[in-house]
């Protein structure tokens, strides 16, 4: 599953507080097949897919980096 994150907050500001994830209405993250449907729905929600601060990333690996980061 693909998840997808920026570094530019919603007020544009970049970097400054980490990562944003897309989640769903509850509060958990938003997976999707594969990047193409990721980009896609971006896509649909009025962004540029290929925005330099918006990543597509495995769930995986995402959960790896948190791991190693102490979270």
């Amino acid at each position: 599953m693909v998840v997808v994150r920026t570094l530019q907050s919603p007020d544009g500001v970049l970097g400054l507080n980490g990562y944003w994830y897309l989640e769903e209405s509850d509060g958990a993250l938003m997976k999707f097949e594969n990047e193409q449907k990721a980009r896609f729905f971006v896509e649909e929600g009025g962004e540029d897919p290929d925005n330099e601060y918006i990543e597509y990333k495995e769930e995986q690996s995402i959960a790896e980096e948190l791991s190693n980061d102490g979270y």
